[in-house]
């Protein structure tokens, strides 16, 4: 998806998320969580792969779930604001220190990849590359803080970030 077209799109699922952009309310991360939305994705995935959900409420406006076989590691993100989502795969020392992002139309994907990001695709998400997920935008850094400029990554997933990728 052209940049533009998904930062609009961004936008607007932000917009009626947070109820707003200027003054964010997050308590739709609270309901999402207690909804879990995607549970029979993480049960498709859990039928080849261990899944341990790794959402951090404090932080996250996404779920997070460390996914592993025999082969390897992942971090897949889904974001709790819209269809949007992330794949990282670990190092092979299965450690998180550094990770290399996945983009679908771009990377030679193992076995496992493409099954996750096949059933990513299946329930609608939109994957974002690295260099997506660095669009600026302007969002409060935290509830009621004046307006920042940041990643784009910061609205859909997280506001702790190591944008290292």
């Amino acid at each position: 998806m052209e940049s533009d077209h998904l930062l609009s799109l961004a936008l607007k699922d932000a917009a009626i998320a947070y109820g707003s952009l200027e003054r964010p309310d997050f308590a739709f991360v609270t309901s999402a969580y207690q909804r879990q939305p995607y549970r029979s994705l993480v049960e498709a995935l859990s039928s080849f792969a261990v899944v341990e959900d790794d959402t951090h409420l404090d932080d996250d406006v996404c779920f997070q779930y460390k996914i592993s076989t025999k082969s390897g590691s992942w971090r897949l993100l889904l974001s709790m604001v819209g269809p949007y989502a992330m794949l990282f795969r670990a190092p092979k020392a299965h450690r998180w220190t550094s990770r290399v992002i996945l983009e679908p139309i771009v990377d030679d994907f193992s076995k496992e990849e493409k099954l996750i990001s096949g059933l990513a695709d299946e329930w609608g998400f939109t994957f974002l590359s690295g260099g997506q997920s660095k669009i600026s935008v302007e969002f409060p850094s935290w509830p009621g803080g004046p307006m920042e400029e940041g990643p784009l990554y910061r609205v859909l997933f997280s506001d702790v970030f190591d944008l290292a990728w």
